[in-house]
């Protein structure tokens, strides 16, 4: 017997029940002639001004906005109730109530069942013919879209376009002090350095995976049964991991600024990177923390914010092909490369920049220079 679509199959075994529930909620919304376009938008606690801007440049360039309004159990939804009520006022934007005594999340869940829940929904409009477009474009509500930025992916080669997922290139607005900075440059540089290095080896997982900068084919994204609904951060990466070995990432031109606002709202990603950076900075300069500094230096060497030697990746792959191990993933790879990079002197930063400066990688690779520069700026504005 034949088997039926991926994204029939999906939406009756796998789609989130949220989402369903939602989508029957805004049936009539729907409009009868379809959108170009759809992003989803996760909104924890953010303020009702970016989520505006953001709906009115959906507006401008035919898209549908579909705003997941998430809170856990312990939050006060009155922000989240207030911003949706003005959310709604657009008739192109689909703001779902995730916050509701009887849907917000659990303990265990976050911004990875709020994407799921967006996408699927997403999915769903897609299935409908209530979007012109098989893409489900996935960012967040600090991020700014460039002008071009639903056009980037009509520029990839035609046989590229049915399929996939596609990785946005970013970049992190300035930091408010000299120290934010130089965290912010740091962790770009960690980013595109590690991403660099898997592409010199010819790596599948040569990518930098923000959540705020994906766009997904429709098939692939029902395929690999979207995002992990138990994922409070990193629900990016797991994606990706899965994605990636279905059908290809591509890496599009169109850059995306993100904010560089320290948070904790999740276990890890951008904000929590940024606060250890600047944690282990000052607690490097203070003889009286040694203790604390240790602390820090062990979850600083655990995320991406550890710094590798350009010739790590290289004998990491060989190792690999040594065991003749294809089934690698992204998590087995990033363990192999910390593997190896523990017979290496750690760098620090100015040393990690002269290395990969002075490196073959650099060459034609514009993304790793421009965070190279960016470091080389922010380290002559500390001294």
């Amino acid at each position: 017997m034949r088997k039926k679509p991926w994204v029939n199959q999906y939406l009756e075994r796998y789609a989130d029940p949220l989402a369903r529930e939602s989508f029957e909620e805004e049936k009539d919304k729907l409009p009868s002639k379809p959108y170009q376009h759809v992003l989803v938008v996760p909104a924890r606690r953010e303020p009702l001004r970016p989520l505006r801007a953001i709906a009115e440049f959906c507006q401008s360039h035919g898209a549908a906005l579909v705003v997941v309004f998430n809170e856990d159990r312990d939050a006060n939804i009155e922000h989240a109730k207030s911003s949706q009520r003005e959310l709604r006022k657009f008739d192109h934007v689909y703001a779902l109530d995730v916050f509701s005594s009887q849907r917000r999340m659990t303990s265990a869940q976050g911004v990875g069942r709020a994407r799921k829940i967006g996408c699927d929904f997403a999915l769903m409009m897609i299935h409908s013919g209530s979007i012109d477009s098989q893409w489900i474009h996935s960012s967040d509500a600090d991020a700014t879209l460039p002008t071009a930025y639903f056009k980037a992916i009509s520029n990839l080669d035609a046989s590229k376009r049915n399929s996939g997922t596609c990785v946005y290139d970013f970049i992190h607005s300035r930091g408010t002090s000299p120290e934010e900075e130089l965290a912010m440059a740091h962790y770009e540089f960690a980013l595109q350095s590690y991403r660099a290095g898997l592409q010199s080896v010819g790596s599948r997982f040569a990518y930098v995976a923000i959540g705020s900068c994906m766009a997904m084919h429709a098939n692939t994204y029902a395929q690999v049964r979207g995002f992990k609904k138990d994922k409070k951060a990193g629900e990016d990466f797991y994606y990706l991991n899965k994605a990636c070995r279905t059908a290809p990432v591509h890496e599009l031109e169109s850059t995306l600024e993100l904010s560089s606002r320290l948070s904790k709202r999740t276990p890890y990603g951008t904000g929590q990177a940024l606060e250890a950076i600047v944690t282990r900075n000052t607690q490097l300069n203070d003889p009286r923390m040694t203790q604390r500094r240790n602390e820090t230096n062990k979850a600083h060497s655990q995320g991406f914010t550890q710094l590798y030697h350009p010739e790590i990746f290289q004998k990491a792959f060989n190792h690999v092909l040594a065991k003749g191990d294809s089934s690698l993933d992204a998590l087995a790879t990033l363990r192999c490369i910390k593997s190896e990079a523990a017979k290496y002197q750690p760098l620090d930063l100015q040393e990690a920049v002269e290395v990969w400066a002075a490196s073959a990688h650099v060459l034609n690779d514009a993304r790793l220079a421009r965070a190279i520069k960016r470091v080389e700026q922010a380290l002559a504005a500390k001294r």
